[in-house]
């Protein structure tokens, strides 16, 4: 017997199967190389009712026939496996009258969540999307323009009603005048990375992976300062040119504490006393996003609440639950807190003795650390079951990956991508269908009929009888401690990270 000399899979099909994000793929190769989620944290209002912590005891709680509502939240860092989780909640629930909905991310857009609904909900409610959420016939420089006036607008001291609370702040220093100046409108970039953002773009390499959130932040206010110089020029007096002065004088140490590797939140949280006025910048235009984006898309708060009560009406007259799988909330941002709203309905608070005209409706997303800390609290106190799936060592920190911290965990996730790389997408095709006529049926494993398998198992190792080669256990060790914080989120010691 020999070791192996030459490589056990083909390169194309290590492409197709070692993919970095969940939803990609049929659904052979995501049950042949899936890990089981456990040791995770659980809480809210119901998570007593979980009795294990893993993945299937979270079903059972959510799936149970009798449940007439949940609002469930999986928490956790950027590649941590919240979106595999949804996902397999997903392939696993149980055939019955329920209306299942998984949403991918798709091309990240708002546009692209409610085409999703509309393709896979049943034909009869297809006509209540025809306005939701029509696209403007304008390039993407011509919606970040559309984009900045409708915060320009926004911006204007009179323009709610009732007034918000930095009103009067606007009316000092008329933030609207300055960021409407077709100087700015030109070269300002910070409209495009949030509209970029919110479509999937991305905000650079990994970004669209990491589900950034589509804020305005201190850099956004850096670089409009960096135009503000032809505000000087240009005849405009007053608290215009009073804010751009301040805003020039700030942009320096911004750029100070970024050059030294200072991110924008630590400097928002850190330094905020020194840069005053492009922290009330941030918030102003923050506050002020939701509105600007439903103008731009066409999809109004209300409009997505009557979206989704006319659906739960209709449904509730068939005898049927709305069942939501939420991969990405990040992909609403401009109408997410109308939509957490909808989510976290119950119909049974909603009507005369507890009976309502709505259907059930039981939801899981998916959010990171930090849009979960945005949260607002009567939110957070309305989660029933909150699923966190790893843990940080002190505030500030990264969470660590449950599934992730045992050595022996991490072998066995890496030797189900061999062996699915192995087999191929074919096989495992077949593999899959004979899956729904036995339930126990094992994953090919294309080791047991090798013929080098004994020398290549004592070289390089084996999990459960699937080889570790071109690998060793050593080696997965090396490569998992040397995994890091500091490149834009690629290599975390998360699953994607280990991908």
């Amino acid at each position: 017997m020999t070791a192996p000399m030459i490589a056990c899979w083909r390169a194309e099909d290590a492409t197709a199967i070692i993919s970095n994000e969940a939803l990609e793929g049929h659904e052979g190769i995501f049950l042949a190389t899936h890990s089981p989620i456990t040791d995770f944290e659980v809480s809210g209002s119901h998570g007593g009712e979980i009795e294990g912590r893993d993945e299937t005891a979270l079903l059972d709680v959510l799936a149970d026939g009798t449940r007439r509502h949940a609002f469930c939240v999986v928490q956790g860092e950027p590649g941590s496996g919240k979106s595999h989780l949804i996902r397999w909640l997903s392939i696993k629930w149980p055939s019955n009258n329920d209306v299942k909905l998984l949403l991918q991310r798709a091309d990240g857009s708002l546009e692209g969540a409610l085409r999703q609904m509309r393709e896979r909900l049943p034909l009869e409610f297809q006509d209540l999307f025809d306005n939701m959420g029509r696209r403007h016939r304008a390039t993407d420089r011509g919606r970040a323009n559309l984009l900045l006036s409708n915060l320009a607008n926004a911006l204007h001291p009179d323009h709610f009603d009732p007034p918000l609370e930095d009103a009067e702040w606007c009316r000092t220093f008329l933030p609207g005048e300055l960021i409407d100046l077709p100087v700015i409108k030109r070269h300002w970039k910070g409209p495009s990375r949030i509209l970029g953002l919110m479509e999937g773009k991305g905000d650079g390499e990994g970004a669209e992976r990491n589900s950034q959130s589509a804020s305005f932040n201190v850099f956004d206010i850096e670089e409009l300062a960096s135009h503000c110089g032809a505000v000087f020029n240009s005849g405009v007096k007053g608290p215009t040119e009073r804010l751009a002065r301040r805003l020039i004088e700030e942009a320096g140490y911004i750029a100070e504490l970024r050059e030294s590797g200072w991110t924008a939140d630590e400097i928002a949280a850190e330094q905020a006393d020194k840069i005053a006025t492009t922290m009330k910048l941030v918030a102003a235009l923050n506050r002020r996003r939701n509105d600007a984006v439903q103008n731009l898309l066409g999809v109004s708060a209300e409009g997505l609440k009557t979206l989704f009560r006319q659906i739960r009406v209709a449904l509730a007259e068939r005898g049927q639950r709305l069942v939501l799988l939420l991969e990405d909330i990040t992909s609403w941002e401009g109408i997410d807190d109308s939509l957490i709203d909808v989510l976290v309905t119950n119909a049974e608070t909603r009507g005369a003795d507890g009976i309502s005209d709505m259907c059930p409706l039981i939801s899981v997303v998916g959010v990171t650390p930090g849009y979960y800390k945005k949260l607002h609290g009567n939110y957070r106190a309305r989660i029933t079951h909150e699923i966190n799936l790893g843990a940080a060592q002190q505030d500030g920190e990264l969470q660590d990956v449950a599934t992730l911290r045992d050595g022996g965990d991490r072998v066995r996730f890496v030797s189900r991508y061999l062996s699915a790389v192995r087999a191929g997408p074919g096989l495992l095709d077949t593999w899959r269908n004979d899956l729904r006529q036995d339930r126990n049926a094992a994953p090919p494993n294309r080791c047991d009929h090798c013929p080098v398998k004994e020398r290549c198992h004592a070289t390089f190792g084996d999990a459960s009888g699937i080889g570790l080669f071109p690998f060793t256990e050593a080696a997965l060790d090396r490569f998992f401690e040397a995994l890091n914080d500091n490149d834009n989120g690629m290599t975390w010691k998360t699953p994607r990270g280990v991908l």
